[in-house]
């Protein structure tokens, strides 16, 4: 989307709102900014920012409105305030950071524990929670809890149940997953799941997810493609992620774009006259940099 005309509109609208005093719709304009604008753009410091300011007004309101007389005006102060604690939980798991989303959604459970029956509230949050838990039995050290990982990311990835831009956190986890499966029994099949599930994040909604995903799953794809031979389709899917930085003007993004781009082309040659057999899994993976690529989407994402 055009983030930056967004952005004004959102700014506009909270200028107006502190204008008139709404400190309801300041709260609603922080969050616009934070979790619409910077967290799509990737800036998840200026996303935690207003985030937590509207954490904090939505915090302020309900405690001021939470009376038998005002429960009108506390439902919806309910309703900004816990669209906050969804939105912390999600930049957090952005940033791969699971152990603050998981202290944030259970901070929210012992804070209002008579949402934990609502529907709406299991419906909405179900799915997140699931999803640290995902993360958290990721980074545990037993392969029984990392099995246990890979199996909940790829029903969540494969049930659909939380919204579109944070899909792509649980398939992202699952790439990890296989890869180190792939690596250790290269077995075709996996190379196959894998195949599958970039495939799925490539037919996503695509305006509906965050600028820098949407580059990091076109750079993922190229590598997929030249692992398995088809040497047409990688500049293509570079050549796309390159036009998308230069529209928005990501500088950061365009320099990583670039440089995957001149690897392919000066190694292609390469490519087609050493591997030409089906087989040689493990030396391709090494080779394309996919282990070390994932790595390093997670740690950008961490501190950017």
């Amino acid at each position: 989307g055009d983030f930056e005309n967004a952005k004004v509109r959102y700014k506009n609208g909270l200028q107006l709102a502190e204008c008139v005093g709404d400190k309801l719709q300041i709260g609603r304009a922080k969050m616009n900014i934070g979790f619409e604008i910077y967290c799509k753009l990737g800036n998840y410091d200026e996303a935690l920012k207003y985030i937590n300011q509207s954490s904090k007004i939505g915090r302020e309101l309900f405690n001021e409105w939470n009376t038998e007389d005002n429960l009108l005006v506390a439902r919806n102060t309910q309703l900004v305030w816990l669209y906050s604690y969804y939105a912390l939980i999600v930049v957090h798991l952005f940033r791969h950071e699971p152990t603050m989303a998981h202290k944030y959604f259970y901070e929210l459970c012992e804070k209002i524990k008579t949402f934990e029956k609502d529907d709406w509230f299991v419906a909405f949050f179900g799915p997140v929670a699931k999803l640290t838990e995902a993360h958290l039995l990721k980074n545990a050290t037993r392969l029984s809890d990392k099995v246990k990982a890979q199996s909940l990311f790829r029903q969540i990835f494969k049930e659909g149940k939380i919204q579109i831009d944070l899909l792509v956190v649980p398939a992202l986890n699952l790439l990890e997953l296989l890869l180190d499966e792939l690596k250790m029994y290269e077995e075709p099949s996996v190379l196959d799941e894998i195949n599958e599930i970039v495939k799925k994040l490539t037919h996503l909604a695509i305006d509906q997810v965050p600028l820098p995903i949407r580059i990091e799953n076109l750079l993922y794809n190229s590598k997929i493609e030249l692992i398995q031979g088809n040497y047409e389709n990688p500049l293509r899917l570079i050549n796309i992620a390159d036009s998308l930085v230069g529209e928005q003007d990501v500088a950061h993004y365009q320099t990583r774009v670039r440089r995957n781009k001149t690897k392919f082309l000066s190694e292609l040659n390469f490519w087609k006259t050493t591997f030409v057999e089906v087989s040689f899994i493990k030396e391709k993976i090494e080779k394309a940099d996919l282990e070390q690529y994932l790595n390093q989407v997670f740690q950008m994402r961490k501190h950017e």
